[in-house]
């Protein structure tokens, strides 16, 4: 059943992109959750992602190639230009995550992550820009074209913001499923929403960038009112989504954006900075949030020992090959 489901996902992913190409790429934002959904197909495993996101990128290169020439901005013309620079950067790329499967003691293993994490990437990143490149309506031209391309694309991501957080709400209410342990209020970090994922850090990381890109959004006053208000609502909600979470490194992350936005808008430092020291306030003030504080900078707590741990592992295994690494897996 779940293969038929990913077959019908990519199907539709396909069609909509062969119909219109920048609707392909906000189902693919939509689905963006997705990836953690998995299942073996013709022994190969792949996600529910991975499926709307190769129908998404088959369309657009039969669109392109297939259908009619190579438009003359996708054949590499601005060789010393930014184009070009970028081209080359990915080129090394993808070179080193190729090298990196066959210095791997698990060749499978690797040869998953090479695809998961370097192919693919690589693959939608071409495919997007070609689509953002072209018209939502042949009718329309220049400018007008790329408006409603990126009008498009930023209303994916308000809609994939707003349902993980109304998610998120309804779980911390007890109306939706919590996954086991996050449910437990005596746990370590107490009751934390997941939204549709499986783990309350996959859902912080997701919508903590979208917050970011929202905000501005919403500040920039050349896009349509009505845009520019829901992307500053569903931030907000969004931002609360993130803190029932509990994910240090989503907070962390858009703290810091907001202090540097603070400093490059003099406007906003009216209110960003007396917002930033009240934060600062309330955490020396509450005993709670004293720890967690002192955990987090002297990487004590749980996920902070994590990752030093992963990272002094990362750094002996780089000593013992300093040229060509311990490869993927």
């Amino acid at each position: 059943m779940i293969v038929l489901l990913f077959l019908f996902a990519g199907l539709v992913s396909f069609s909509l992109t062969h119909w219109r190409p920048v609707y392909g790429l906000g189902l693919v934002i939509l689905f963006l959750p997705w990836y953690w959904i998995r299942a073996p197909i013709f022994g190969i495993p792949m996600t529910l992602l991975e499926w709307v996101l190769l129908g998404f990128v088959v369309a657009v290169v039969a669109r392109h190639f297939l259908n009619r020439p190579v438009d003359s901005r996708l054949r590499g013309n601005d060789e010393h230009g930014s184009g070009g620079i970028l081209k080359w950067l990915v080129m090394l790329w993808v070179l080193a995550g190729t090298t990196a499967i066959f210095v791997s003691p698990d060749l499978v293993g690797a040869l998953g992550s090479w695809r998961a994490f370097i192919i693919e990437p690589v693959l939608f990143g071409l495919a997007a820009v070609t689509t953002l490149k072209e018209s939502v309506d042949s009718r329309l031209r220049g400018n007008d074209r790329r408006e409603i391309s990126r009008i498009i694309i930023t209303w994916a991501f308000v809609i994939l913001a707003a349902y993980e957080s109304i998610i998120a709400f309804l779980q911390r209410i007890g109306i939706w499923y919590l996954p086991i342990p996050w449910d437990d209020p005596l746990g370590p970090k107490g009751i934390r929403v997941t939204g549709s994922f499986p783990h309350p850090t996959m859902l912080g990381l997701l919508l903590a960038p979208i917050v970011v890109f929202l905000v501005i959004i919403a500040y920039q006053k050349c896009w349509p009112r009505i845009l520019r208000w829901s992307a500053g609502i569903t931030a907000g909600f969004a931002l609360v989504a993130i803190l029932l979470s509990k994910t240090a490194g989503a907070i962390l992350g858009i703290g810091i954006v907001a202090i540097v936005f603070a400093f490059l808008r003099p406007k906003a430092r009216r209110w960003m900075l007396p917002m930033c020291a009240g934060v600062v306030l309330l955490t020396l003030i509450v005993p709670s949030a004293v720890a967690r504080t002192w955990n987090f900078a002297t990487v004590n707590g749980y996920g902070a020992a994590t990752r030093r741990v992963q990272w002094v592992e990362a750094i002996e295994l780089l000593r013992d090959h300093p040229l060509t690494g311990a490869g993927l897996r």
